[in-house]
């Protein structure tokens, strides 16, 4: 007996075919951070050739889709042609996100090409180490805070284009010398809080003074040192 196959779509092949087109964009905005990441750092430049072939799989799906669309996915390539290590990654973290979380539906923004936020990484990397680091005065100890918010804040960074190793490396810093902000901010302060030779008021605004002092040392000295040795 002979049996026809019917070439009627099916509602699972169009759950399928969108799963597979946001594990296409997980793998295109993996490999283009991993690029990003070696343009930070110098070294040799092989992760376009991945990134053009993770695209080259994306393409393959995104005609049936009005969102990124032909102008942010010609720009896509185009930054990419251009070796835009930096930008691409940018733009790719972008889509992505947007495709993942459905922003673009109530998000005009998130259909503009420009990156409104790639000049504002240094504002945000200094203004997260501050806030940081005066949250300090809400906790007890180090570790607690860095327990509850170093993962949090590093996320934040980095979302918000700032390299990682130099996010995380901030916080880590700012973990050890902000606990002299408040007589109760480290264990160790013990040692001067309990001597007698300071007042209450005396601590708090010393404190105050050496953590700006270290703040200030760590910006300006501690981040080129490392973006240098993280490269």
């Amino acid at each position: 007996m002979k049996t026809e196959t019917s070439n009627t779509p099916h509602l699972d092949h169009f759950f399928s075919t969108s799963a597979a087109r946001l594990d296409r964009w997980r793998e295109l905005n993996a490999k283009a951070q991993a690029w990003a990441a070696e343009a930070q750092t110098g070294k040799a430049r092989s992760g376009r050739a991945a990134v053009e072939a993770a695209l080259a799989e994306v393409r393959g799906l995104e005609d049936f889709f009005a969102f990124p669309g032909l102008r942010l996915m010609n720009t896509l390539a185009e930054r990419i042609a251009s070796d835009d290590a930096l930008g691409t990654g940018r733009l790719v973290r972008r889509l992505s996100g947007a495709l993942l979380s459905g922003s673009y539906r109530n998000d005009a923004g998130e259909w503009e090409s420009s990156d409104d936020n790639a000049g504002s990484v240094p504002a945000t990397y200094v203004t997260l180490i501050a806030l940081y680091v005066a949250i300090h005065y809400l906790f007890v100890s180090q570790s607690s805070q860095a327990l509850a918010l170093l993962g949090v804040f590093l996320d934040v960074g980095v979302r918000g284009g700032v390299p990682a190793p130099l996010m995380a490396y901030g916080l880590l810093f700012a973990t050890c010398y902000f606990s002299v902000i408040t007589p109760q901010g480290g264990s160790q302060n013990i040692i001067f809080a309990a001597s007698g030779y300071l007042t209450q008021r005396e601590l708090y605004r010393l404190g105050l003074l050496t953590t700006l002092a270290f703040l200030a040392v760590f910006l300006v000295i501690g981040t080129p040192w490392v973006l240098f040795v993280t490269r």
